[in-house]
Order: structure tokens, then sequence, then C-alpha cells
């Protein structure tokens, strides 16, 4: 189980240093959020569906 929670919680933290880092780019110029919002969406989705995944494997052992 180890082997999918290591890598889920370095992604969860780049999760959301990715949003800081948006947040912070956005006051300067707000085109910022609409240029990364489809790479954020995707990375998102992606985190939640390990989270998913790895939240399925625990809970059948």
């Amino acid at each position: 189980m180890g082997q999918f929670i290591r890598p889920l919680a370095k992604h969860l933290k780049e999760w959301g240093d990715l949003t800081a880092r948006i947040g912070m780019q956005a006051t300067e110029n707000p085109d910022a959020v609409g240029g990364a919002a489809v790479d954020y969406m995707y990375f998102s989705g992606y985190v939640t569906l390990a989270y998913l995944g790895t939240h399925g494997i625990s809970s059948t052992n």
C-alpha cells in the first residue's frame, strides 16, 4: 500500500504548491488563471483518481 501512498502524498503537496503559484501569478496577471486552467484541471483529476484508487484498494483489504 505504501508504494501508492508515498507518490500520492508527493502529488498532493505538488497540487497545493501549484495552486499557490497560480494564485500568486494571478495577482500580477489575471490571464494566468485561464492559461493554466486546462493543465491544472487535468492534474487535479489525475490526483483525485489516484486518491480514489488507493481508497478503493485500502477498503478491499
